[in-house]
């Protein structure tokens, strides 16, 4: 029996369990196979192409195709297979960058760690005179993310500013904060190691 044949049997009847059977026994190992060559894991391959009888089944995909099987049932593991690698690219990219703002956050909150200024009000005034010599952009990106808890990328996205500058900003502020700290009255501090 050809592909025409079984595609008939579905459309009269979409739950015909032979024909669906002799399809998946015919095209599941070819589809693994192209498959496994797009997402380099035969375990994946294998998840995708189930996926895609499923769709196929569920969604009554059999009742558009108009030409080759094969060629459908390919084009659609590709489009399966290449929706995985995005997916799967987009999570790399969100954890990369979640680890890249989390050590920058641990290394900027060492920074002010070093600092640590007892409850003394002319040592508080020197500190606010002092970090009011801060750039006023500077100042505001610096509090933003260290206050206000915002994401290198919300700051980005409120200011308009491109991560990189945003990057920058915060290099400055802490260069900024460590000759600040040498500004004030060293016998007022407290520093950690």
């Amino acid at each position: 029996m050809n592909d025409a044949y079984w595609l008939e049997c579905l459309k009269s009847d979409p739950e015909d369990i032979a024909a669906l059977k002799a399809i998946f026994d015919k095209y599941y190992d070819v589809l693994v196979f192209h498959s496994t060559q797009i997402v380099k894991s035969k375990e994946q391959a294998e998840d995708i192409v189930q996926e895609v009888f499923i769709d196929f089944t569920e969604k009554r995909q059999f009742e558009n195709i108009t030409k080759s099987l094969y060629s459908y049932l390919t084009t659609i593991c590709t489009n399966a297979s290449l929706d995985y690698l995005r997916r799967n690219n987009r999570l790399k990219r969100n954890e990369e960058e979640y680890f890249q703002t989390t050590q920058d956050l641990q290394h900027d909150n060492s920074v002010l760690n070093d600092i640590i200024v007892r409850e003394d009000d002319q040592v508080r005034r020197q500190l606010t005179a002092a970090f009011e010599k801060i750039p006023d952009a500077r100042r505001k990106i610096f509090v933003k993310y260290h206050i206000d808890g915002l994401t290198i990328s919300n700051l980005s996205a409120l200011t308009g500013l491109s991560i990189n500058t945003i990057k920058t900003h915060l290099r400055y502020v802490k260069n900024d904060l460590k000759q600040l700290r040498n500004e004030i009255d060293p016998r007022k501090l407290i520093f950690r190691k």
